[in-house]
């Protein structure tokens, strides 16, 4: 069964002047012509425009519409697009005023001692700093579109912030929106209260009697502008010296829409677009602080990420067939291990792979830090071959030990040899699993430590090369014969060395 739509009985007005009270408030519409028309839930403001204006035998040319709210009669909200239509019919119930205005400038703020560089931002073209090129129009348009902004315009000011009785959708809207028109008006504010249901801001410069107040309505997430005393009263000292404010969580929701369009936008990329659309510059780490608040904003806090560790292991789980995809979390339940493997790996690993797995772990880096363990192997083309990896706190026994307990649930009764860098945790995980004949050590690691213990005991230059070429020739010996013969070769060089590679279980 479809619902019925809502509908409003519009009271239209046009021609006849809106009365100011003594208290600044709005009063009666005193004289033009009024007529009254019906309209629905759904209808564009297109629509609108062209229902109301040919009701009034109006020309659609150069009008704005205003409408008033049942909660109070005595504010008029200007409507623009279809999101104002929709705000219209969520403020009212039945009836609904409507307003037809030609376009002008309104409620233009009073400003004393501009001076000529102020003058140049307020113009509809941003001004340049001295010995560089010219902005064009379309430029500035274009960037200050893709950044979510407008070009500095004392009318553009004024489509952010009307004034009394503006209603923004959330706290973070009306924030940016606060934040934008100080910037296009050249004045820094502070807030002298800040909570999310009440707001009192006021200009940093003494004397300055620009205030604004605003609230929230009742539990929703609306916030409505109480007041608006839109006066400054600057010097053209102050004009000259401003500099927006740049606070990465507030510049953070002027950059969000931009960077959740554009997900890899750049730091540089982001220094750029503020200092064209502001004539501020900003530094590299400014930009990468401004970003990471953005991206915290549209995804929430990186904290909050592991809440969808869960659901990311079933989604795989049920997305690639006969993938693995483990976690655990701390009896407190916080996020302890994770670990992945693709089905698509794992076929492919066990059909036409070598049966060889080489074990690593790196740092991790960021706010949480740990270690990413990782098994990969070698296809029939010498190309790596990535099979699992796991997100752990450590390179500790446990963490190795539950890694390789996956690892060998996944390659199943398939025989492997287990490559390692002799780290005595993993080495131990590796013995218990996989056994003492499945393990052998990474050459390099082992060489590093050969040529560490050279050093030490005094060899440098040509000697020392000798004894690493020597080195290699035993690691990649194919029998014992050749062992044995690259062995007593060494020993010649050097005793001592000798001893190290018998002593150093040279059958791994």
């Amino acid at each position: 069964m479809s619902m019925t739509p809502l509908k409003l009985m519009c009271f239209c007005y046009s021609g006849g002047e809106r009365m100011t009270n003594a208290d600044g408030s709005l009063g009666k519409y005193i004289g033009g012509v009024s007529e009254a028309t019906v309209i629905e839930e759904g209808i564009s403001f297109e629509e609108l425009v062209v229902k109301v204006c040919s009701r009034m035998d109006l020309s659609q040319d150069g009008k704005s519409l205003f409408y008033s709210t049942s909660m109070d009669k005595s504010k008029h909200l200007r409507m623009r697009d279809a999101d104002g239509v929709s705000m219209m019919f969520y403020l009212n119930e039945d009836e609904v005023d409507i307003f037809v205005e030609e376009e002008t400038l309104t409620n233009t703020p009073k400003q004393c001692n501009i001076s000529s560089r102020e003058s140049n931002l307020l113009s509809s073209s941003p001004s340049t700093a001295e010995g560089e090129p010219p902005l064009s129009s379309k430029d500035s348009l274009t960037i200050c579109h893709e950044m979510g902004l407008v070009p500095y315009s004392q009318q553009r000011g004024e489509d952010i912030l009307s004034g009394d009785g503006q209603l923004f959708d959330n706290h973070r809207l009306f924030k940016k929106a606060v934040i934008l028109f100080a910037a296009l008006n050249k004045f820094s504010f502070k807030y002298l209260d800040n909570s999310r249901h009440y707001y009192r801001l006021a200009c940093v410069v003494d004397g300055c009697p620009w205030k604004l107040t605003a609230r929230a309505q009742g539990k929703s997430e609306l916030i409505r502008v109480i007041k608006m005393k839109n006066e400054y009263c600057h010097t053209a000292q102050d004009n000259t010296n401003f500099k927006p404010r740049i606070r990465a969580k507030e510049m953070g929701m002027i950059f969000m829409d931009k960077i959740a369009g554009q997900p890899n936008f750049l730091p540089r990329s982001i220094c750029k677009d503020f200092e064209l659309a502001f004539h501020t510059p900003l530094t590299y780490s400014q930009g990468w602080r401004i970003r990471e608040r953005a991206r915290e904003l549209i995804s929430g806090p990186v904290s909050m990420t592991y809440h969808l560790v869960p659901w990311m292991c079933q989604r795989l789980i049920e997305s690639i067939p006969h993938t693995k995809a483990v976690w655990s979390s701390s009896e407190d339940g916080k996020f302890n291990q994770l670990f992945v493997a693709y089905g698509c790996s794992i076929t492919g690993f066990l059909a036409g792979c070598r049966p060889i797995l080489f074990i690593d772990a790196c740092f991790l880096i960021g706010p949480y830090r740990g270690s990413c363990l990782s098994a990969v192997a070698y296809d029939a083309n010498d190309q790596l071959y990535p099979l699992a990896y796991a997100i752990v706190s450590s390179e500790n026994y446990e963490d190795w030990l539950w890694f390789m307990h996956n690892l060998k649930e996944i390659v199943a009764e398939k025989k492997v040899v287990v490559v390692t860098d002799r780290n005595p945790r993993l080495l131990r995980a590796v013995k218990e699993l996989f056994g003492e004949e499945c393990n052998a050590w990474c050459v390099r690691h082992v060489k590093e430590n050969f040529s560490k213990f050279a050093t030490g005991k005094g060899m440098k230059g040509n000697p020392k090369k000798t004894a690493l070429h020597l080195f290699t020739k035993i690691a990649y010996a194919c029998d014992e014969r050749l062992y044995g013969v690259y062995l007593t070769k060494l020993f010649g060089l050097s005793p001592e060395l000798s001893k190290w590679v018998e002593e150093n279980c040279p059958q791994h």
